[in-house]
């Protein structure tokens, strides 16, 4: 067996070693230069052991791609059981750790609805018939009085 595929490859190593030591432009020079060399030993190497690393290569690979390939697993899993608890749970809601239950109804019947025009687009402004009035009250503002009157309808 040649081993003149080492020649390459121990440059390349003290290539990247003196890489790692250095601060200014030659580390990017000893970099490309240990990147080169390898390449160029793999090329250079016996099939034997083009193999092995291809066979190395392969068996990472499989390995990097069954932990990708959980962890996906398991954010789908995640998501779904998520998904399940607020359905099961759609009228409980938590606010800051707070359970409480859900107080407005989901379909409220339309009474008045107004078409209306704002910059050149026409929008429908739709009132419930069921709306609370708002009560008249009496507040005070930096010292005025100040009454609120309940919203009459509008026509």
């Amino acid at each position: 067996m040649h081993l003149l595929f080492l020649i390459p490859l121990l440059l390349g190593l003290v290539a990247g070693y003196i890489s790692q030591s250095a601060d200014t432009e030659i580390a990017y020079l000893t970099t490309t230069i240990s990147i080169v060399s390898l390449f160029a030993s793999i090329i250079i190497a016996p099939w034997q052991i083009q193999l092995l690393i291809l066979l190395i290569v392969m068996v990472g690979a499989k390995q990097l791609w069954q932990r990708n390939e959980n962890k996906f697993n398991l954010e789908i899993s995640e998501l779904e059981q998520t998904q399940q608890s607020s359905q099961e749970n759609n009228s409980q809601r938590k606010y800051r750790g707070v359970s409480y239950q859900k107080t407005t109804s989901e379909a409220q019947n339309v009474d008045n609805t107004t078409v209306r025009k704002y910059r050149g687009i026409t929008w429908i402004k739709s009132v419930p018939a069921n709306s609370p009035a708002k009560p008249k009250s009496e507040l005070k503002y930096r010292g005025n009085s100040v009454t609120t009157q309940p919203d009459s309808p509008k026509s």
